[in-house]
């Protein structure tokens, strides 16, 4: 191997590296955003249950303080910085449009606006709080139900990714061992056998990436078909090379 060669490879490894490093940080920052909203999201029916004890008028200020020392977790440190922005002149109603910007939570990005509406009419918060405790608790089985669906999906095709490669190499490795063992081979058949091997590696690799894609969209988390392929590719080659080359 001459200086060119190597110094192309190791331009191509160094491009290669680079980019699983920023899918890797992609996938982790779209990892922390998700389990935090997640957080959020398992948090908020108690927080507004809890905001709906107060009573039928009760300054929104006192639930930004109440909900900031009950320990939900980012959902206390969410509220703890709304107090404080109302604290310094900010006005409720933009305080909570802030909290809805600077979270991922779809849910608590419609309970702000509702809760931005009711105290902007004057009505009763604790009536309002307490049928978006309702309305969260139900939405949130929903989603659980749908998960349930969808994770079945997910892990069937996952699991295909690690069959298909073993089914494809053990017939390759049979048909390769008949060969061997036949008088008739001859090297056009050898060179048959070559292209389908690759054909089939190749195959086993498509197959891994549009697993990566499916799984993510179920997630509805594009990010992660970076990781999924990161991890399924080696997985459908690591399983089509062992059942290849078994017999």
């Amino acid at each position: 191997m001459d200086f060119s060669q190597a110094w192309l490879q190791g331009i191509v490894l160094f491009g290669v590296l680079a980019v699983l490093a920023f899918a890797g940080v992609r996938v982790w920052r779209e990892y922390v955003r998700s389990k935090r909203a997640a957080s959020i999201d398992c948090a908020l029916p108690a927080a507004l249950l809890q905001a709906a004890s107060f009573g039928p008028r009760f300054p929104l200020e006192r639930v930004f303080f109440e909900i900031e020392g009950a320990g939900y977790g980012a959902l206390s440190e969410e509220f703890g910085q709304a107090r404080r922005q109302c604290a310094a002149g900010l006005p409720v109603p933009r305080a909570l449009e802030e909290l809805s910007k600077r979270n991922s939570s779809l849910l608590l990005s419609r309970s702000c606006r509702l809760l931005s509406a009711a105290y902007s009419s004057g009505v009763d918060l604790s009536r309002a709080c307490r049928a978006l405790a309702g309305d969260a608790q139900e939405l949130q089985a929903i989603y659980r139900e749908r998960q349930s669906a969808l994770i079945v999906q997910k892990y069937t095709v996952i699991a295909a990714c690690v069959l298909v490669p073993l089914i494809l190499g053990t017939l390759l490795a049979v048909t390769s061992s008949l060969d061997s063992a036949s008088a008739l081979t001859v090297r056009p058949a050898r060179e048959l056998g070559d292209a389908l091997y690759l054909s089939a590696a190749g195959y086993s690799v498509i197959f891994a990436l549009t697993a990566s894609v499916y799984s993510a969209f179920l997630e509805s988390r594009k990010v992660k078909a970076f990781f999924y392929a990161a991890v399924l590719v080696p997985l459908s080659l690591a399983a089509f090379y062992a059942a290849s080359s078994f017999l």
